[in-house]
């Protein structure tokens, strides 16, 4: 009962925070920030998996899923992660149009954040 009850309450945070309306994004393995304005690609993603660990810091959340879209942008907004359980829209820095593939996200919250206030980093990305 007390496992059930756990995993009914993290799956609600779950949900909750893939629904924030717009998460920074930051994606340190290329080595710079996402800034306002920058070109970049904007993604569809379905995800496939989710994984949710807690710990005393907080709860971390990452999201794997397949990109079925994308769209060049000319720098028309922030890099931002958007959408819900169904859906992620994410914007990554870059020119030209994204191939499809296997995108990793993943969220930190730590204890005691707003969820408002989360932040978004892309840990990944894989062309298939």
């Amino acid at each position: 009962m007390r496992g059930k009850l756990l995993g009914a309450l993290l799956l609600g945070l779950l949900v909750g925070v893939v629904a924030l309306g717009k998460v920074e994004a930051l994606i340190p393995e290329v080595g710079y920030e996402v800034k306002p304005g920058a070109p970049g690609y904007l993604l569809l993603v379905i995800p496939n998996t989710y994984g949710v660990s807690l710990n005393k810091f907080g709860i971390s959340l990452a999201v794997e899923g397949t990109v079925t879209g994308a769209l060049a942008l000319q720098g028309t907004g922030p890099a931002v992660i958007e959408g819900g359980p169904m859906y992620w829209v994410v914007t990554l820095p870059g020119a030209g149009l994204a191939p499809k593939g296997i995108l990793l996200v993943s969220v930190k919250v730590p204890a005691g954040t707003d969820l408002k206030a989360a932040v978004g980093k892309i840990v990944g990305y894989k062309v298939s």
